[in-house]
């Protein structure tokens, strides 16, 4: 089965202006640990503050918006239309988040921040795909070979930990330079990181896409995986 990428429209001559929403507001200060904004690659809970994103005066509603407020780097925003989509289908390492997006006339729609987190990477094809470190130095590719998706998973989260006690220039970060997804993936939603370009990419089943595009949702470009 194919697989796609869904990201926001960047042309402004569909969405209105880019990015749609660009301001917002906390319900806490902003060094709150409970915030969204402090989680990274986590589940949210009960305790979890959401910010409220505000659309510009001059951007059009889409069923996927375009975000530039603290707290969505990496994460999607959508309508209840398409998080019904997504949901419904089998899927890994993502969460729907309930939320309001806040209109240019005062009023409230309703939304759902998509959040991703570390899964247990079923999906991938550990030894055919291609793993690396960055010496960030020299732009330097070193290799790197693991024995399963749980050996893949413990030396990212280490890796990640690394980065704050052996910060630049000694840090080496991991990527996935080559993902190759099991023929036999029967997930049709699913987070995956680290990659390039974004660190963090959503992606969609063949199958999925169709719905998505047989429902007219807006907003959403699709580039094959």
């Amino acid at each position: 089965m194919k697989y796609f990428l869904i990201q926001e429209v960047v042309d402004s001559k569909l969405t209105g202006v880019f990015p749609q929403v660009q301001t917002g507001k906390l319900s806490e200060h902003i060094n709150n640990q409970n915030g969204l904004w402090q989680l990274q690659l986590k589940e949210a809970n009960e305790q979890t503050f959401l910010p409220l994103p505000f659309l510009h005066r001059r951007a059009k509603i889409t069923d996927l918006l375009s975000v530039s407020f603290i707290g969505f780097s990496g994460r999607l925003l959508v309508s209840e239309k398409l998080n019904t989509l997504l949901f419904s289908t089998t899927n890994a390492g993502v969460q729907s988040l309930e939320t309001v997006v806040q209109l240019y006339d005062g009023s409230y729609k309703k939304y759902f921040i998509i959040n991703p987190y570390l899964s247990d990477y079923r999906f991938l094809d550990f030894l055919a795909s291609n793993f690396f470190y960055v010496n960030q130095i020299d732009d330097n590719k070193i290799p790197v070979k693991f024995i399963s998706i749980q050996d893949f998973i413990n030396t990212y989260q280490a890796n990640r930990k690394s980065a704050v006690t052996n910060p630049y220039p000694n840090h080496k970060p991991l990527l996935i330079q080559k993902v190759v997804i099991k023929e036999n993936c029967d997930l049709d939603f699913f987070s995956i990181t680290p990659v390039l370009p974004g660190g963090i990419e959503f992606v969609v089943s063949e199958r999925l896409k169709k719905a998505i595009v047989d429902a007219n949702c807006t907003g959403i470009i699709f580039k094959e995986f």
